[in-house]
């Protein structure tokens, strides 16, 4: 929120109080904090902020409080004097729309930079799926989670999506009813990033919590857990070796902690681990 009011004061060409707002709010570390490659946070300026998020343009905090207060009765008719009125009125030239930056993509760790910046429970930063999938036809929607959906996966048949959220759990549904099919329950923090094997057998969900955790597609039975990251899971991704190979089914994983583990999935150890270079 403190990153989208100094996106606002820029666009509206208030210099003074964006330098004096964004140079308090870096003494006082209370901007959206970054990770370096050991997965240790350090502080990032607003220009640092601006540069990683460029799809937050000026007007974005406007048109998130104009698109609440057409959802709110009693504010749908805004007065050209209202708190609520777009920003635009006081810079005509602010009127870049909302878009996702070219070429991002949603899931592992490229979306854990737009977590740090919305926070890991916050709808706030919501963007209209009008806006995200333009020339896109909705075939359904789905309501089922109990907070925000943070990766999704489809089967390798596509004929079941799997999600995970920020309310711990992991849901199975048929992409073409939309009808639920299983909800895992297991893990102790938000789902981070999820994989289907090759085979279409296993799925793997990874989390805040530290853990992946396997699930037999066919049954959404636990198969095993594996444990030995030492901070949150970025990202997981199955390694399937050939078929007339005898080599066991893989799982690669990265984590906050620096390290990239890789599994066997047979015995659920830990084959090797990859710390961070010296």
């Amino acid at each position: 929120m403190l990153f989208l009011i100094l996106r606002a004061l820029d666009g509206a060409g208030c210099t003074q109080s964006l330098e004096v707002l964004s140079r308090e709010l870096s003494e006082r570390t209370l901007l959206p904090q970054g990770r370096d490659w050991t997965g240790q946070p350090h502080p990032r300026s607003y220009k640092q902020l601006v540069a990683a998020h460029p799809s937050v343009a000026p007007d974005t905090l406007s048109q998130l409080l104009a698109r609440a207060a057409a959802a709110t009765p009693g504010l749908r008719h805004l007065q050209p004097h209202s708190l609520l009125a777009p920003m635009r009125a006081l810079n005509p030239a602010s009127t870049a729309p909302v878009r996702p930056r070219p070429g991002s993509v949603l899931g592992s760790v490229g979306s854990l930079g737009r977590r740090e910046l919305s926070g890991a429970r916050s709808s706030s930063l919501r963007v209209s799926t009008k806006v995200v999938m333009h020339g896109w036809r909705r075939l359904k929607t789905v309501l089922g989670h109990h907070n925000t959906i943070y990766c999704t996966s489809f089967d390798r048949t596509g004929r079941v999506l799997c999600t995970g959220a920020d309310d711990l759990l992991v849901k199975l549904w048929c992409s073409q009813s939309g009808k639920l099919l299983h909800a895992l329950r297991g893990h102790t923090g938000e789902i981070t990033d999820l994989a289907v094997s090759g085979d279409n057998k296993l799925l793997a969900s990874s989390s805040t919590d530290s853990t992946v955790r396997l699930w037999c597609l066919g049954t959404a039975s636990p198969r095993g857990v594996l444990v030995g990251h030492s901070d949150q899971i970025s990202s997981i991704k199955f390694l399937m070796p050939s078929p007339e190979s005898a080599d066991p089914l893989l799982l690669l994983s990265t984590g906050f902690d620096g390290t990239v583990r890789l599994w066997d999935l047979n015995s659920c150890a830990q084959t090797h681990q990859f710390p961070p270079p010296a």
